[in-house]
């Protein structure tokens, strides 16, 4: 398991973060996820590090992003 990142750019595959603790935090996350089975995209990363900037999102935005997820596997 290896989630594609640098510790001195602050980047998780190739996604920048604004400073260290917004890095650690997320990187923690996603590798706590991944032990459960959790294959991150560049997206999800992208998503996690919006959080920061825009705040939580509803349960339809997140449901609806799953759903574009979902669909763009399957194709």
């Amino acid at each position: 398991m290896y989630l594609e990142h640098d510790d001195q750019k602050f980047t998780i595959m190739g996604v920048q973060f604004r400073n260290q603790e917004e890095y650690r935090a997320t990187m923690n996350a996603i590798i706590s996820n991944m032990y459960e089975g959790f294959e991150p995209t560049k997206e999800d990363v992208q998503d996690a590090r919006r959080f920061y900037d825009e705040g939580p999102i509803s349960a339809q935005e997140m449901l609806a992003r799953i759903r574009t997820s979902t669909n763009r596997k399957a194709e």
